[in-house]
């Protein structure tokens, strides 16, 4: 993966190893497909997760606290302690990082999947499409973009050919309701955060040499039913103008 190297190249070497034998292995007979809805708190993304409920096979669960979050970063440790310290030299009991070299990052990623898969999303027979939405996606939460990015492209690791839908709202908006109202530092974060959002879309699609992630503005379609029908279809899946529109009906007066 080219956004690695921000790791360490020989580290960089050794997760996009892994993650593209995990991904080639896991897409056999793999059903469902997956979607991620990234985004901040008071964006609109509860309306996006329940237009897509509406589909028949579609399980989209809600808010995790991040989650997926530590599972990544428990794999970025367990991957840089083996690559960096797991030559000969932790067989000796009195090494400080005896036991390096018996660590095995790709088993411990695909432990990952089967928690995200099995434990978060808890996939069921018959579901065609599953995945999550999340707004711990700022500043709070990351470092730097790069662990932000990082992290995203380690949920596709864990759910092979994932899809992202990125969801912004104007940061005025956005900043004035809910949660955010009274946070001093609530439009700082969140222009930071459609920074990010914005900035990760171009990385993913460019990463992937095709067209992964899509932006969603909230301002763009809170009104206007036809863009939910364009994120259903970019997910594979139909979604009607009716249904869309009763679920803008629905979901706008929560928003206010």
């Amino acid at each position: 993966m080219r956004v690695l190297h921000l790791i360490s190249r020989r580290l960089a070497a050794s997760i996009d190893r892994l993650s593209r034998m995990f991904r080639k292995s896991a897409r056999v007979g793999i059903q469902p497909e997956f979607v991620v809805i990234v985004t901040f708190g008071r964006s609109g993304s509860t309306v996006l997760q329940s237009a897509l409920n509406r589909i028949p096979g579609v399980v989209v669960r809600g808010e995790n606290f991040g989650a997926t979050r530590h599972l990544f970063r428990a794999f970025e440790a367990i991957l840089k302690t083996h690559t960096e310290h797991g030559g000969v030299g932790t067989l000796a009991k009195n090494d400080p990082m005896y036991g390096a070299h018996l660590l095995q990052p790709s088993k411990f990623l695909s432990e990952m999947r089967r928690i995200v898969t099995e434990d978060i999303l808890q996939v069921g027979p018959g579901t065609v499409l599953a995945g999550f939405k999340e707004v711990r996606y700022t500043p709070s939460h990351y470092s730097d973009y790069e662990e932000f990015l990082r992290h995203l492209l380690f949920l596709e690791s864990c759910l092979p050919g994932l899809r992202f839908v990125m969801n912004v709202r104007d940061v005025a908006g956005a900043s004035q309701s809910g949660w955010w109202a009274g946070d001093e530092h609530a439009t700082q974060i969140l222009t930071v955060a459609t920074k990010w959002i914005r900035q990760a879309v171009a990385d993913i699609n460019k990463e992937f040499h095709e067209t992964r992630a899509i932006l969603m503005d909230y301002e763009e379609w809170r009104f206007d039913a036809t863009k939910l029908v364009y994120m259903a279809h970019f997910l594979g899946q139909q979604l009607s103008d009716e249904e869309s529109r009763a679920c803008l009906d629905e979901t706008l007066r929560h928003m206010r």
